[in-house]
Parts: C-alpha cells; sequence; structure tokens
C-alpha cells in the first residue's frame, strides 16, 4: 500500500513497481472468478447443460474461454459464416467471431 502511495504522490519508480503488482493480483482474481462462475454454472446449469452465454458489456475482458462464454454452442456456426462473409476479417474488435484468427493488434491476419 505505501508503495503505491508513492507511486501516487508523484515517485515514477515507486508507481511502476506498484503497477507491476496488479498484474499478479489481476490474474489471482481472474483465477478466484472461474472458480465462482464454474460453481454457479454446477449448481444452475441451462437446458443443455453448458454455460448460456453473457451480454458484452456484462462480460469479463479477460475471459479465457470466450468463444463459449459469449456464444455458446453456436461459435463454430457464427465462426463458419464470418469467414464466408468477412475473408479476411476486416470486421472485427476484441472477443468478435473470428478475433482469435487476428494477430494480436487484431489488425491483419496471423
Amino acid at each position: 500500500m505505501a508503495l503505491c502511495a508513492a507511486g501516487a504522490a508523484g515517485a515514477e519508480d515507486k508507481a511502476t513497481q506498484c503497477l507491476s503488482q496488479w498484474k499478479v493480483k489481476r490474474d489471482a482474481i481472474v483465477a478466484q472468478l472461474q472458480i465462482v462462475r464454474r460453481t454457479v454454472n454446477w449448481h444452475f446449469p441451462t437446458a443443455d447443460s453448458v454455460y448460456s452465454g453473457s451480454y458484452w458489456n456484462e462480460a469479463d475482458y479477460f475471459e479465457p474461454d470466450w468463444q463459449a462464454a459469449f456464444f455458446g454452442t453456436n461459435y463454430p456456426k457464427l465462426l463458419q459464416i464470418k469467414q464466408k462473409y468477412d475473408p479476411h476479417g476486416v470486421f472485427t474488435c476484441h472477443h468478435c467471431v473470428g478475433s482469435e484468427l487476428m494477430s494480436d493488434s487484431g489488425n491483419c491476419e496471423k
């Protein structure tokens, strides 16, 4: 806490150290949230016993299994349609259908 407070007060090296700690904390929080999500989904399954999906504005930006979480069992068919009508990936965004086929910058095909 003192490290982050010193960074907030203008000590750039302390701010850098503080920020580097957040990645570790974020990864731990994401891991805990995954456990909670699996537990909730196990206790409240959908009719077909798969995760029912999510709205993007409710979604975890760092969702590791975003294809299933956002699109459910529809993802393979959606990807097929995307590849047919947008073969060069002109229309894309973070976690859009087919975005895993793009470069990390999201601007061109891998």
